[in-house]
């Protein structure tokens, strides 16, 4: 499965219900599954949770987080930038849950990239589109074991 961003978040949701054969996130917005923003007030915004993440993001957050976490078997590959605040949030927080669980993930950092890059926009020019490209092909070929099928 490969998605990014909300979409991300749908994947991880597929993962939990489903077995995959692996994960390719682009700074999938995880925190939305820690149920952070279910703790704002209403009219809380995403600013907001950006200046104080610790706020909101309690002992119920991380054990819900933690469980979705729990439910996924397929290796995971995270695909970041180092200018986005989901990049941070999936670095500090969702990405330490994994390897507490001992479950597979690769974090790579695309540095200067900001969010949306890994579907080549926001100044992903063709080299850094071509360099994500065999980055994912490399990461998916030791994973995947299918065989050709004829179309039928």
């Amino acid at each position: 499965i490969y998605a990014g961003s909300g979409g991300g978040t749908m994947a991880l949701g597929a993962a939990t219900k489903t077995e995959a054969s692996a994960l390719v996130l682009g700074e999938p917005a995880y925190m939305i599954l820690s149920g952070v923003f279910d703790a704002l007030p209403d009219g809380g915004s995403f600013q907001e949770l950006k200046k104080d993440l610790d706020k909101y993001y309690q002992s119920e957050q991380k054990k819900k987080l933690a469980a979705v976490v729990d439910r996924i078997t397929a290796p995971t590959l995270l695909l970041q930038g180092d200018k986005s605040y989901i990049s941070d949030f999936n670095h500090d927080h969702l990405v330490p849950v994994y390897q507490k669980k001992g479950k597979s993930i690769i974090e790579k950092v695309f540095p200067g990239q900001s969010h949306g890059f890994y579907w080549g926009r926001r100044g992903a020019d063709e080299a850094l589109v071509d360099e994500i490209v065999d980055y994912v092909d490399e990461y998916l070929k030791e994973r995947l074991n299918l065989k050709p099928r004829p179309i039928t």
